[in-house]
Formats: C-alpha cells, sequence, structure tokens
C-alpha cells in the first residue's frame, strides 16, 4: 500500500517536460503573449459589467471595484509569471503541479484543464456562429435550423459555422504558434480599438454631476449590499472573473523567447493593459448617465451612445445608429470570439 502511494505521489523530473516541448520553435515575443492575455480578458464583459456592478452595488465608484479586483488578479498573476518563467512547459499548471506535488495531483489538473479548453472552445465557436448568423441575416443569408443550432436544440443537428470555424482554427494553429499570432494580434488590435473610439465618443458627453456622490451611502438591497465600502467590496466578487485569462499565456510559454523575461512582461503587461480598459470604460459609463439608469439594462453602452452622443442629439438618428451600433458590436463579438477561439486552443 505504501508503494501504491508513494507511485502516486511521485513528483516528475523537469527535465521530461523539457525533452517533451523541444520540437515546439521559441517564436513569442512579448507584444504576442500582450495579444494572448488581453484577447482572453477583455471581452464583452468590458461593454455590459460596468454598469450593471453599478447600479446593483457600487454606484459611480465602480472604478475603485476594479482597481481592488485587479490588485486580487495581481497577486495570482505573481505566482503564474513566476511558475512560468521558471518552468516555462507547454503543460502550464498541469507540469508545474507534477513536479512540485506529485503525478496524481498533475492528473486531476490535468483534467480539469482539459474539461475546462474543451468547454472554452466550444462555447466560444458557439458564440462566434451566433454573432456571424446575426451579422450576415440581414443580408438575405440564413443557414437552416439544422444546421445552424447544435443537436437538439431548435431543431438543430450540428452548428456548422462553429464546426467549421474550429477546422480552421485548428490548422491555423497546426502550422506554427507564429503564423496563429500574427491574426491574434491583428484581431486584438481591432478589438482595442474598438473599445477606445467607445471611450473617446462618451468622454464628450460625460457630465461630472454624475459622479456626485462618488460613493453612495451604504444600504441593503435585494442584490445585497449597495454603496459604501461594502458596496465597492460587493463588486470585487462580481467583477473578479473577468480579470482571469493568463493561464492561457502560461499555457504557451514552452514557444516564448527568453521565457524569463517574456513570461512576466506577457503576464503582469495584458493584465494591466486590461486593468486601464475597463477602468476608463467604467468611469465613462457612469459619467454618461447616472448610474441607477443601468438597472436590468442589457446594453448600457448602445443606450448610452444612442441617447447621449451629441450628433444624435441634434438630429433625429436613434434608429440610424442603433442600426450600426448592432453591426459594430456584432463585428466586435465576431472578432473577440475567434481571437479567444485561437487562445484557447
Amino acid at each position: 500500500m505504501t508503494g501504491f502511494f508513494q507511485k502516486l505521489l511521485k513528483k516528475e523530473d523537469p527535465s521530461v517536460y523539457q525533452v517533451k516541448d523541444a520540437h515546439l520553435n521559441r517564436t513569442l515575443k512579448v507584444k504576442d503573449f500582450l495579444a494572448l492575455g488581453v484577447g482572453t480578458i477583455v471581452s464583452t464583459s468590458i461593454f455590459t459589467l460596468p454598469g450593471v456592478v453599478a447600479a446593483q452595488h457600487t454606484g459611480p465608484a465602480v472604478a475603485l471595484s476594479f482597481l481592488f479586483a485587479a490588485i486580487v488578479a495581481g497577486l495570482i498573476s505573481f505566482a503564474y509569471a513566476e511558475m512560468s518563467s521558471a518552468m516555462p512547459f507547454a503543460g502550464s499548471a498541469y507540469s508545474w503541479i507534477n513536479v512540485v506535488f506529485g503525478e496524481v495531483f498533475g492528473w486531476i489538473a490535468g483534467w480539469a484543464l482539459l474539461a475546462e479548453y474543451f468547454i472554452a472552445v466550444a462555447f466560444v465557436a458557439s458564440g462566434f456562429s451566433a454573432n456571424l448568423r446575426g451579422l450576415v441575416s440581414p443580408l438575405g443569408i440564413e443557414l437552416p435550423k439544422a444546421l445552424s443550432n447544435t443537436f437538439g436544440t431548435d431543431g438543430g443537428v450540428i452548428d456548422l459555422v462553429a464546426a467549421i470555424v474550429i477546422l480552421l482554427t485548428a490548422l491555423l494553429l497546426a502550422r506554427g504558434a507564429s503564423s496563429a499570432a500574427r491574426i491574434e494580434n491583428i484581431l486584438v488590435v481591432l478589438k482595442v480599438l474598438a473599445i477606445l473610439l467607445f471611450i473617446v465618443v462618451g468622454l464628450t458627453v460625460v457630465q461630472g454631476s454624475n459622479y456626485v456622490p462618488f460613493i453612495p451611502e451604504y444600504k441593503a438591497t435585494e442584490a445585497g449590499a449597495f454603496g459604501g465600502w461594502q458596496g465597492i467590496y460587493a463588486g470585487v466578487s462580481m467583477i473578479f472573473l473577468a480579470y482571469i485569462g493568463f493561464d492561457s499565456i502560461a499555457a504557451n510559454s514552452a514557444e516564448a523567447i527568453n521565457p524569463q523575461k517574456t513570461m512576466p512582461r506577457g503576464i503582469l503587461g495584458s493584465l494591466l493593459i486590461a486593468v486601464i480598459l475597463f477602468v476608463a470604460v467604467a468611469l465613462v459609463l457612469v459619467g454618461m448617465f447616472k448610474y441607477s439608469d443601468y438597472a436590468n439594462n442589457a446594453e448600457p453602452v448602445g443606450v448610452g451612445i444612442k441617447t447621449k452622443w451629441i450628433w444624435c442629439r441634434s438630429r433625429d438618428c436613434t434608429s440610424y445608429f442603433s442600426y450600426w451600433y448592432v453591426y459594430c458590436i456584432d463585428w466586435y463579438d465576431v472578432g473577440r470570439f475567434t481571437s479567444t477561439l485561437f487562445i484557447w486552443s
């Protein structure tokens, strides 16, 4: 029995993973890891989460919740940065746990990671399919229900678009990390430009009165704590998961050029960029509208731009801008889902 447990707790030699990863080319630079991290961390939640948290818990102080959540995520990212630079293996947490704690714990972590990646790829591909179909449907391009819905859903047999995009992504990744990284970099740049465009447009209609009081008085509500530091802490618990994504960077450490420098810069840098974008969008959102106006609002950014954009206030352009806003968000989602699919694959 003792021998059995010794085998379970046997720690793997790091040289085993070095040999296994020897066929991988070290071609990824800091900019590639920044794109990987930002592509995962900054999702469409950046356009919805600030308004929801502000209305339910924090008021205008939602930016503080994003900052505090970033501090917690930053502490975790230090661990990932340290481990991925000391042991730059393709298995990420699976390999590290095998080496440090033993094979049985690594086996558990490995299956957990596989489940995470399988579910994430399926979810992201399905989201890509839905947004792409929504983008082309006004042009009269429609797929039969049997080919546009998953099995057992509304008469669906297979989500053809999702299946095709997974196969195309797999083919691209098979050509090497550098080819995928170039496309990923382009998609992430487009994503960040869309966010910066909203910030610039939103700043033109920010009203200082919407920030007063910055931290509302505390009170208990059905959604939990609102206002005060209690509300800010409640907001942190909602926001924290939005920062998760640096594990995808660590999983590519075996293909990093000089991982001792590249990995910490990529992991911490992508988190820093994400924090800046989240805080900027949050401040603009609560400045455009009174935070209470975002309660039960599924698209705070869309409503904010359509009703507050100075060009629209002097023209009857609500329906016009709404039309183009939907198209811009669909394009944003398609790009976001594609970039995330590259990462999770």
